[in-house]
């Protein structure tokens, strides 16, 4: 959508935009990425977290080989 929030398109704009835009002029649009949180996973809604996290099912575990 151009860089338009979603709630208010042609209004505002978004704010991770507008966020990228104010790093990038200081060379650290990079930043962006650091404590970077997956979306959830709505698959997994309503079901047991504690059982997900063991399982290696949520986003917070990592694939153990």
């Amino acid at each position: 959508m151009e860089g338009w929030c979603e709630v208010f398109p042609g209004k505002k704009k978004c704010i991770y935009v507008r966020a990228y835009d104010r790093l990038k002029s200081f060379g650290e649009e990079k930043s962006l990425q650091e404590g970077y949180l997956p979306p959830r996973n709505w698959a997994l809604d309503q079901k047991s977290s504690w059982a997900n996290y063991f399982l290696g099912r949520d986003h917070h575990t990592t694939k153990q080989s």
